[in-house]
């Protein structure tokens, strides 16, 4: 017999692949209960709305991310284009949930959520980006002379109003474009001469292996 934990984790799965589909306004509880195979009163003994499971969703990712990005900074086997690599892997991914039905629903429907998402996602590539531009001095992939608060900043403001739902709609280009496009003349403006060359041969396996 399936347990709680495991009955709940299922119901959030279902219900976020159901909303990036289609939107959250436009799934039911009722088709929620019918792809898992359970009644609508199941769902409501853990989830007491649709904002609720939608709210329980969002926290679940956000703790997702947190792991992951911090799992990667404190790994000590990977040099610094390894973990540039997966970075860029990763928030190309998560990316592609900002131009998604739901996240259009909760931006509309929940501006309160939206801003705090979108404030966590921010403190996440401060520490993130702080991290690694450390890290690239250390490595001498990116130069010592740089300011490296106002880098960060610079890139940080950049990510938050390229990467918004209101911009990606107007410009044809997708999320992850825009974000590699971002990382690309942000990073190898700020890299020696060293940095650059690792660089571009990393951009040039990463897309021989997107053609694949």
């Amino acid at each position: 017999m399936i347990n709680e934990n495991e009955l709940k984790f299922r119901i959030l799965n279902s219900a976020d692949e159901l909303f990036l589909k289609y939107g959250f306004k436009k799934v039911t509880m009722d088709e929620i209960a019918q792809d898992l195979g359970i009644s609508k009163k199941t769902i409501y003994k853990y989830f007491s709305s649709k904002k609720d499971l939608v709210l329980s969703i969002l926290e679940l990712k956000k703790q997702e991310v947190n792991n992951y990005l911090t799992n990667l900074i404190k790994d000590t086997e990977l040099d610094f284009i390894s973990k540039l690599k997966r970075l860029m892997n990763f928030i190309g991914t998560v990316t592609v949930r900002l131009t998604s039905p739901v996240a259009s629903d909760i931006q509309k429907n929940f501006p309160e959520v939206w801003n705090d998402l979108m404030k966590h996602r921010k403190q996440n590539t401060l520490r993130v980006f702080t991290s690694l531009i450390n890290e690239g001095i250390k490595e001498n992939v990116f130069r010592d002379d740089i300011d490296k608060e106002l880098v960060v900043l610079i890139y940080v403001n950049t990510m938050q109003q390229m990467l918004n739902p209101d911009t990606l709609v107007k410009i044809p280009f997708t999320a992850p474009q825009v974000f590699d496009a971002a990382i690309t003349i942000m990073f190898e403006g700020i890299m020696t001469e060293e940095g650059r060359n690792k660089f571009c041969t990393l951009n040039k396996k990463r897309k021989n292996e997107e053609d694949i």
